[in-house]
């Protein structure tokens, strides 16, 4: 099928009503349903640090028929642009406005310095894979999404530890919690855009900090956790997760868990989570 001429710009001059109804409907047979209210996409793209001016639109005279939102930020050490989200119009699909949209960011990017341009996509999309594909986009490393209910009595773990609320977190000191990077979402950037939309709880033994957890309480979705690395083996994780499901919606989720870690996956697999989406993260160096 041949290209649609379109008009392609920028999100600056377009409303966040005429944005959501398009995001929305390009998102109603997705493997994931979203429906945003606006609110919620005012929430996403605070964290997510997306800009309307780093944001495209593809335009059928005046009706937005797709787009792609956009933020930048450092990440790894690079001046990247995170891709929000990609939506196009289903009566639209198949047009190749998906690279149109990012022939027009790439240009952009260039031109603010963007050393690397950086989309999540569900491996079950194949035609969005060719899309990004056909960009020059190629996979990084693969994400598995897990949702899951706490339903098991408070565990006591083999030492003896106090939770509480993190009021000062030391972010050098929790990252080396970490297995492997979070991506874009669930960065410590990400949680300090947030401010006080997040909850975070930490278990400390001897007044030191061994376990912690960032929680959205509102949709139950877990941005960070972590155990020391001294400290694993004995507990602390299946007890966080018992408190972080006592602070407000009790469905629990995790986005983009890195699938070569094997510990984790087989942590949260234990404790009756499961895997309800997987995803690429994909990569562009410009």
């Amino acid at each position: 099928m041949s290209k649609t001429k379109l008009t392609i710009q920028n999100l600056e001059q377009t409303g966040l009503n005429t944005i959501i109804a398009t995001f929305n409907e390009a998102f109603t047979d997705y493997y994931v349903k979203i429906n945003l209210t606006q609110d919620q996409l005012i929430q996403k793209m605070t964290l997510e640090n997306i800009r309307l001016k780093h944001s495209a639109g593809a335009f059928d005279g005046d009706q937005l028929v797709g787009l792609i939102l956009s933020g930048i930020d450092t990440k790894g050490g690079l001046k990247t642009a995170y891709n929000g989200g990609t939506g196009v119009l289903p009566a639209y699909r198949g047009k190749g406005i998906t690279p149109q949209l990012y022939s027009f960011l790439i240009d952009h990017y260039r031109q603010e310095g963007v050393q690397r341009g950086l989309p999540e996509v569900i491996e079950a999309n194949d035609s969005a894979i060719r899309s990004y594909e056909k960009v020059g986009f190629r996979k990084l490393r693969e994400l598995d999404c897990f949702k899951g209910k706490i339903e098991y009595d408070k565990p006591e773990p083999k030492l003896a530890v106090l939770a509480r609320q993190i009021m000062h977190p030391d972010w050098e000191q929790m990252n080396q919690f970490w297995n492997w990077e979070p991506t874009w979402p669930n960065t410590t950037a990400s949680i300090r855009r947030a401010g006080a939309g997040l909850k975070l709880l930490g278990l400390y033994h001897d007044d030191r900090l061994v376990a912690y957890g960032v929680i959205n309480t509102g949709s139950g979705r877990i941005v960070q956790f972590g155990v020391h690395p001294d400290f694993r083996g004995k507990g602390l994780g299946r007890l966080l997760f018992y408190y972080l499901g006592k602070l407000g919606n009790p469905n629990l989720s995790i986005i983009n868990i890195d699938r070569g870690d094997a510990d984790t996956i087989g942590f949260l697999k234990h404790i009756g989570f499961s895997i309800y989406i997987s995803q690429y993260e994909m990569g562009l160096d410009l």
